[in-house]
């Protein structure tokens, strides 16, 4: 949404925007950055998918949201950082 670092109210409105659009829906895939990221999925590829996104706010300059079941996820955004929400063409049951 900024292609620029974000500070706090910056993250607070992408935090908004996100929890918008993903706050009730089933993930559907799950792509990481990180190396411990990647590794995690690697070792559970499919615990996320069909999961529903409970919560996204922002702390401080971080994006944290929760996913059923116990689940969340930490995003700070640095420098290049950046979410990516298809629209799929068709529903997900």
């Amino acid at each position: 949404l900024n292609p620029i670092m974000p500070e706090g109210p910056e993250v607070r409105r992408y935090a908004d925007q996100l929890a918008g659009v993903l706050c009730g829906q089933k993930i559907v895939r799950v792509d990481a950055r990180t190396k411990a990221a990647k590794a995690w999925l690697a070792e559970h590829p499919s615990t996320l998918i069909g999961r529903k996104v409970e919560s996204v706010r922002s702390r401080g300059k971080n994006l944290v949201g929760t996913i059923e079941g116990g689940y969340y996820f930490y995003s700070h955004l640095m420098m290049w950082g950046r979410w990516q929400i298809e629209a799929r063409d068709e529903e997900i049951p």
